[in-house]
């Protein structure tokens, strides 16, 4: 991104800013997004900010891009409003200007929640990239309108979940009670996500998270759930939270050098 912006520029109106916008310049489309920058956020500036991050310039993209950065979440309201403009472009700037904020306020959430659901598969990507690298944090706004998702959005969220298995151990350690009872939720109620909530939730209590045990124990009352808690643990590759939740619940006793995918150890889930 553009780098070395001054702290002070000289007074500039609003109106000359934005006029600045449109100048066939690039370089006079760059001043005006500097201006902007300086310039106290209102609503109005924002249609033409998702404008700019649309310029066939980078340098032009990537100030807007700061600029949006430097409002904070405060543009999510006009920018969510703004997905739904009937100008294609205005459109596409907003959906970018929402993930390029990389913001994990609720609305920003939720706003890049429904991007998960555009048909621009590359939209989509770029924001499940952002939401994998916001962590758990995410995930309790991730899940609350998913039986309501289109299937397209369903299978987006379940490779958010997948590929935030790969975060650091300290970060998924740091996941919230509602995080955790959020993936607890997704095992028992909604079958396409069982999977990777599993493997989230089984993951979670391997780097230490407190609470993860205690939803691991509650999602392992039906045989469906016992099973994907079996196939997690192979996949995580610890079968020690298996053995802790079957101990509890008086199974018959097996060794802990058992083999997960033996068939003696599969009908413990029968």
């Amino acid at each position: 991104l553009w780098v070395g912006v001054p702290r002070r520029l000289a007074p500039v109106g609003d109106r000359a800013a934005l006029a600045k916008l449109h100048d066939p310049d690039w370089r006079a489309r760059v001043d005006g997004l500097l201006a902007l920058s300086q310039t106290p956020f209102s609503p109005a500036f924002v249609r033409e900010l998702t404008v700019a991050l649309g310029d066939e310039h980078q340098d032009v993209r990537n100030m807007a891009v700061f600029v949006l950065r430097n409002y904070g979440s405060i543009v999510v309201p006009a920018l969510r409003e703004l997905m739904r403009d009937e100008d294609l472009l205005v459109r596409y700037g907003a959906t970018i200007g929402l993930i390029e904020l990389k913001s994990d306020e609720p609305e920003a959430t939720a706003a890049l929640s429904e991007i998960l659901g555009a048909e621009d598969v590359r939209l989509a990507r770029m924001a499940q990239n952002v939401l994998v690298n916001l962590g758990p944090s995410v995930i309790p706004v991730l899940l609350a309108d998913h039986e309501s998702a289109s299937e397209v959005k369903r299978l987006q969220v379940a490779g958010v979940l997948e590929r935030m298995r790969t975060l650091k151990e300290a970060t998924l350690r740091d996941a919230s009670p509602e995080t955790i009872q959020a993936l607890a939720d997704a095992v028992k109620y909604r079958r396409a996500l069982r999977a990777p909530a599993v493997r989230l939730l089984l993951l979670i209590h391997a780097s230490g998270g407190a609470s993860a045990m205690a939803a691991l124990e509650q999602v392992s009352h039906q045989k469906s759930e016992l099973t994907f808690l079996i196939e997690g643990s192979r996949f995580v590759g610890s079968e020690q939270p298996m053995f802790s939740i079957l101990a509890g619940r008086q199974l018959p006793l097996v060794e802990p050098s058992v083999d997960v995918t033996s068939p003696a150890f599969k009908a413990l889930a029968k």
